[in-house]
């Protein structure tokens, strides 16, 4: 009964992302493994498309007037991440499960901060400014 549950079960197997890209006019269309092709409006200007590593989220960066937002599609829901600057990169975290962004000025120190893709909750937060590169965790250094 409860192998047959699992397989029933839509948590049991999320569609994998074969391609994202820039659509026409102000959307992204993705691609699942079973070839099926979702289209997203933005809103606003998408730039930097990828998949995770796990590839079961689709992340990009939209620009809307001065503010900058990262945008997760994941479990066919699009969830933001605003940023008040630049959002100068981000990158995926252990096989895709988590995220960081570095969010900042142009040519100043910022604030890079690592999210769980799934729940968006912020795990933990470095501010460039205080803590030299040497002492940085791990994830902000590329290493995970």
């Amino acid at each position: 009964m409860f192998s047959m549950f699992a397989l029933l079960s839509p948590r049991a197997r999320c569609a994998e992302f074969v391609d994202a890209h820039l659509g026409k006019g102000l959307t992204i269309s993705i691609t699942d493994d079973a070839k099926r092709t979702k289209k997203i409006g933005t809103g606003r200007r998408p730039r930097e498309i990828s998949i995770s590593p796990d590839r079961i989220t689709v992340a990009w960066i939209s620009v809307d007037g001065g503010t900058e937002t990262l945008n997760l599609y994941r479990n066919n829901k699009r969830r933001m991440i605003k940023c008040d600057q630049l959002i100068r990169s981000y990158w995926f975290v252990a096989r895709g499960k988590r995220i960081a962004m570095d969010c900042g000025g142009e040519h100043f120190a910022g604030i890079e901060s690592l999210f769980d893709t799934e729940t968006l909750s912020e795990i933990e937060k470095v501010d460039q400014s205080k803590t030299p590169y040497e002492k940085r965790p791990s994830w902000s250094k590329d290493e995970d």
